[in-house]
C-alpha cells in the first residue's frame, strides 16, 4: 500500500506520574510497542481512520480550519472543562495536530490510517500524535526537527489530557530511550548500564487520564496544602528511585515503587482492579509494583528480579486472568518507517 509510514514508541512512567505536572521529577522509558501512522494521497478532503476502533472521520479544509481556531481559543483560555469534554472525542486531538500543520503550511487532502500496538496507559495518545506529526509533515514536504515534533505532539496531549499535560509523554515518544524530566527544564538522557526487567499488566479498564488530572487539579484548588504535601513526598521518592536505578539496587527500587503507589493513592485515583494487580504482583514475588501513566485504569508495572523471573511473573499473571507481557525498555523514538 502506498504512502508515508511513521511510527513512535509507547512509554512507561517509572516514577513521577501526576507529580511532573507540578514541577516534580519524572523518570520514564520508551518501550518496544509502537503506534503506526500511514499517510496516503487523496483527491479531496481529509479522512482519518482508526484501525483499532474501526472508526473514521472525514473533514474538509474549511471545517478543519474552523475546528482549529475554535479549539485554539479553548486552549488559550484554559477552558479545562470544555477541553476535558472535547477529549472524549477520539478524533479531536489527532485532528488538532493535523490542523496545526495545515494552517501553517497549507492543507493537503490525505487518507490517514492510525494503528497502535499500545494499550491505554502506555503513552498511546502521544505516540499517535508524534507519528502523526512526523508523517503528515513529511507528506506536506515540511521538515521538522525532533523538538518541533515533540511540541506538536504536546499540542495533541493538551486535548487528550484535558488541558494540562505534563510534557513527559510527548518527550519520551519523540526521543526514545530513558529520560528524566522536569517541567520547565525539559528532558535529560538517563544512561543505565542495564535495563530493569518489568512486566506490564493491563487492568482491562481505560486509563482516565483527563479525569484524574482534572480531579487532582480541582482538589488542589480546594486543598493546596494536602496536594502540595503529597507532591513533595512523591518528589523525594522519585529522587531516591533515581539513585537506586543508577546503582542497580533493585530491592530498594521495588520498595520505592510501592511507596509511590501508596502515596499517590491518597488522592483517590487508583481503582480496585489496579489495587488488585499490585497486591497480586507482590504476592507472586515481584520486587515492587505500581500503576503507570494516568491511573484511574490502564496498566500496572511490576519489577522482576531478572528476565527469567519476569517471564515467569507475566505467565502467572496471565493464569490469574490478566493480560500481561514483558517489554524491552529504551526503544528508539519517533521515526519514518517508509516513504
Amino acid at each position: 500500500m502506498p504512502g508515508i509510514v511513521a511510527s513512535a514508541p509507547g512509554k512507561l512512567i517509572l516514577f513521577g506520574e501526576h507529580a511532573v505536572i507540578y514541577g516534580k521529577l519524572g523518570i520514564v522509558a520508551s518501550i518496544d510497542k509502537r503506534c503506526f501512522v500511514r499517510v496516503m494521497p487523496s483527491d479531496s478532503d481529509l479522512q482519518v481512520r482508526s484501525k483499532n476502533y474501526g472508526l473514521e472521520r472525514t473533514i474538509d479544509e474549511k471545517r478543519l480550519v474552523e475546528f482549529y481556531f475554535r479549539t485554539k481559543s479553548l486552549v488559550d483560555a484554559r477552558s479545562y472543562k470544555a477541553l476535558t469534554m472535547l477529549s472524549q472525542d477520539i478524533f479531536a486531538a489527532p485532528l488538532y495536530v493535523i490542523a496545526q500543520l495545515a494552517v501553517k503550511h497549507g492543507f493537503k487532502p490525505a487518507v490517514i490510517e492510525i494503528e497502535s500496538e499500545l494499550r491505554t496507559g502506555l503513552g498511546s495518545s502521544s505516540a499517535c500524535f508524534a507519528a502523526l506529526a512526523l508523517g503528515y509533515s513529511k507528506y506536506l514536504g515540511v521538515e521538522y526537527d525532533l523538538d518541533g515534533i515533540s511540541r506538536l505532539a504536546f499540542e495533541g496531549d493538551i486535548l487528550a489530557h484535558g488541558g494540562t499535560p505534563s510534557g513527559i509523554d510527548n518527550t519520551i515518544t519523540t526521543y526514545g530511550g530513558f529520560l528524566t524530566f522536569r517541567r520547565g527544564e525539559g528532558a535529560k538522557p538517563l544512561n543505565l548500564s542495564y535495563k530493569p526487567s518489568l512486566v506490564v499488566v493491563e487492568s482491562g479498564e481505560d486509563a482516565r487520564t483527563s479525569e484524574t488530572v482534572s480531579h487532582i487539579r480541582e482538589l488542589r484548588e480546594r486543598d493546596s496544602k494536602l496536594v502540595d504535601g503529597i507532591m513533595e513526598n512523591l518528589e523525594a521518592i522519585t529522587l531516591n528511585a533515581l539513585d537506586a536505578l543508577k546503582a542497580a539496587d533493585l530491592e530498594t527500587l521495588g520498595k520505592l515503587m510501592i511507596a509511590y503507589y501508596t502515596t499517590l493513592s491518597k488522592l483517590n485515583i487508583s481503582t480496585k482492579k489496579l489495587d488488585e494487580i499490585v497486591e497480586l504482583s507482590l504476592k507472586l514475588g515481584a520486587l515492587g509494583a505500581k500503576p503507570t501513566g494516568g491511573w484511574g485504569g490502564g496498566c500496572c508495572i511490576a519489577l522482576a528480579k531478572d528476565e527469567i523471573h519476569g517471564e515467569e511473573l507475566a505467565q502467572r499473571m496471565v493464569k490469574a486472568g490478566f493480560r500481561a507481557f514483558t517489554t524491552r525498555l529504551g526503544s528508539p523514538g519517533v521515526r519514518i518507517e517508509r516513504q
